[in-house]
């Protein structure tokens, strides 16, 4: 079992919050229409990999939405809250965090170590 906390922002170098555009357009209050941004979270970064994933069986499926809902739940937390997963369910959230930026995977292997020390 892994402590996770995979709700809370992810920090780049000068300890300043990553984030990223969501693909829509708010309209400021100056009416001008700009692109929204959005703090990037583990949680949300694992979450759309699990969900794109391909399965070879309706075990693997099945475990992988098990696993998508209860990323999804946290992620609906307006705290950061921990969360535990078992070696299977933490290996294929690693699997999914390693293919991201330098800085999201340092991140978390500092926020891994940290909880679970």
């Amino acid at each position: 079992m892994k402590k996770l906390l995979l709700n809370d922002t992810i920090k780049g170098l000068n300890d300043e919050t990553v984030s990223t555009q969501t693909g829509r357009y708010v309209t400021e209050e100056t009416g001008a229409r700009v692109a929204e941004i959005t703090p990037v979270k583990f949680g949300s970064l694992a979450l759309a990999k699990i969900l794109r994933s391909r399965t070879g069986t309706d075990a693997e499926a099945t475990a992988l939405f098990d696993l998508g809902q209860r990323i999804n739940e946290n992620l609906a937390l307006a705290t950061p809250t921990q969360i535990e997963v078992s070696d299977e369910e933490f290996a294929t959230i690693k699997g999914a965090i390693d293919s991201e930026a330098v800085v999201v995977k340092a991140r978390f292997i500092e926020m891994v170590e940290s909880l679970n020390a």
